[in-house]
């Protein structure tokens, strides 16, 4: 590892494309770090301990374990300044974890976050920091000192100068639910700041046949105490939440107090909440509708909207090099009638405003709609008319465009082309187009489709998956079409060097997609038209026509 690096890029003089695009950026590297694993004695002086090189961006991977001890009949307060690192789910590649070895604290975290504070209920605590070596941020910095006493379940939630979202897990949340315990976050931002907190998953004990809750309420106030007047969501009107709610509340002041009491049965591991918190200048609460930012991270909307009600939510892409994909889990927004929606619906854009693209009207009650934009914005509009209406989103932003690299290269060796988001549900609105060459006129390409999982619909007018003999659709010359679940069929081959594969989905329900396996052979001397092998060459190629038609069409064509 030195201070040069080579980048090589070469082509060759056929399949021109468009090339690459690489961001690189100048990171000092400590040649020596202070001790990773280390015992440090806590006093009542706090004192800061830092992973090796912070705030320098690592390019190592880096496991460390520090021990903390305080004298006998005291506990420690560790107050973290600042965590960057990658986040990922159950924080299973980097992770900070902080423990005492007893139920109440046992602290995972990653990504960002600052600002919390925990206490030992022992006099050690121990601190285990793990990287690799990708998607490395600053590390961490924290602060600890040992308090007189047993510590208390009272959670100071100081906000640091810089205004970015800050995350709190539940205790024991995915690990060890605690039981019968009452914790109280006391939350503060700048004097002249309001705080928004909003949750972002919550699994409370519910009765799953009514959705009545089992478990207290999670009460918020708006003050700097539980003798605070009590706050009410923005967006579900009620005060606190429990089961599967996720509300925002927004504070009057600068002060946020959360009371959470556990109870005292045993429950699976995942009991518990993950919330959001920011401090800003935050006004008064509309009655829906505002700006989100899509993240890597999975967010979520959860709406119970009042009747003559018309709400938007745009949501921004947090870095340029990403797609909004939004994903609608449940929706019950009036009925569809002749197949045309009321005045009770949501619509979907593909931009900002109206003037987009409009992506999805929907209407009814239904569930599972994956939508990937464009461009760095998407629009959801939610009008009600005489009912109140329920909705549910999920909404983050990936890497993955709509459509996979459009052109392959078929070898000897089966390659694999899948739908977007395979095995996960794919987009709706998607008309996507592969082109497969294999490279030399004595050769063709040969496939089979190994596993398809698509919204059936009269003649496939809707969703389906479509292979062509040649260099487009417009060939006219179809292979096979497919709109509903296949194993795997037989051999299908093209009569040339090329093979265009369709992927088109419709504007609503979705499925799994298709795997389909490729590869090239040498062609046979005398070439006949586009075949399959095997006895249901008719349903391969016909679709759900049968296989008459569809040989008597290639025969007029020939």
């Amino acid at each position: 590892m030195g201070n040069t690096m080579l980048i090589t890029f070469t082509s060759d003089s056929a399949n021109e494309g468009q090339g690459f695009d690489v961001r690189y950026r100048l990171v000092q590297v400590k040649s020596t770090y202070a001790p990773c694993n280390q015992t440090l004695v806590a006093s009542g002086t706090e004192q800061v301990l830092t992973s090796p090189g912070y705030p320098q961006i690592s390019l190592l991977t880096q496991s460390c374990i520090f021990t903390i001890r305080a004298q006998s009949g005291y506990h420690i307060r560790v107050t973290l300044i600042d965590l960057d690192i990658e986040y990922s789910p159950a924080c299973k590649h980097d992770s900070l974890t902080i423990s005492d070895g007893t139920l109440t604290l046992d602290e995972l975290w990653c990504g960002k976050r600052a600002g919390e504070v925990v206490n030992s209920q022992r006099n050690e605590i121990t601190v285990i920091y793990g990287i690799d070596d990708s998607n490395n941020g600053q590390g961490f910095s924290l602060k600890y000192s040992e308090v007189r006493g047993s510590a208390s379940r009272v959670q100071e939630m100081v906000m640091p100068v810089r205004n970015t979202p800050l995350y709190l897990t539940s205790p024991g949340f995915e690990k060890r639910f605690p039981q019968g315990i009452t914790y109280s976050y006391i939350f503060t931002a700048d004097p002249r700041q309001r705080i928004r907190l909003r949750v972002q998953e919550s699994y409370l004990r519910y009765n799953t046949a009514d959705g009545s809750c089992l478990s207290e309420r999670v009460r918020l106030y708006d003050g700097p105490s539980s003798t605070s007047s009590e706050l009410k969501s923005i967006n579900t009107g009620e005060y606190g939440w429990c089961a599967l709610d996720l509300p925002v509340f927004i504070s009057s002041s600068n002060y946020m107090t959360m009371v959470f009491k556990t109870v005292n049965s045993f429950d699976h591991g995942r009991i518990g909440f993950v919330l959001m918190y920011e401090q800003g200048n935050f006004s008064d609460p509309l009655p829906c509708g505002e700006s989100l930012t899509a993240s890597l991270r999975k967010s979520y909307l959860m709406k119970k909207i009042q009747p003559h009600t018309s709400c938007t939510w745009v949501l921004t892409r947090e870095t340029n090099n990403t797609y909004i994909q939004l994903n609608v889990l449940r929706y019950d927004v009036g009925r569809r009638n002749d197949d045309k929606c009321g005045a009770d619906h949501v619509e979907i854009y593909d931009g900002d405003t109206e003037a987009s693209s409009r992506i999805a009207l929907l209407c009814g009650s239904k569930s599972g709609a994956l939508y990937i934009g464009t461009g760095g914005q998407m629009m959801v509009k939610l009008v009600t008319g005489e009912s109140p209406v329920t909705f549910h989103i999920e909404y983050s932003s990936s890497h993955e465009d709509r459509c996979t690299p459009k052109d392959r290269r078929a070898t000897e060796q089966p390659d694999y082309l899948v739908s977007p988001s395979y095995p996960n549900k794919y987009a709706s609105g998607l008309h996507c187009t592969w082109l497969i060459d294999s490279g030399n006129a004595d050769y063709i390409v040969k496939f089979k489709v190994v596993q398809a999982s698509i919204v059936s619909s009269v003649d496939c007018t809707y969703d389906y998956l479509a292979v062509y003999d040649g260099m487009s659709e417009a060939t006219r010359v179809q292979l096979g079409k497919w709109c509903w679940g296949v194993d795997e069929t037989e051999t299908i081959y093209s009569t040339q060097r090329y093979l265009t594969v369709v992927f088109h989905t419709s504007k609503d329900n979705t499925a799994s997609g298709f795997r389909l396996r490729y590869w090239r052979d040498a062609a046979p001397e005398e070439q006949g038209q586009a075949t399959a092998t095997g006895s249901n060459m008719g349903t391969i190629l016909g679709g759900i026509f049968g296989g008459l038609i569809p040989l008597a069409v290639i025969i007029f064509i020939i």
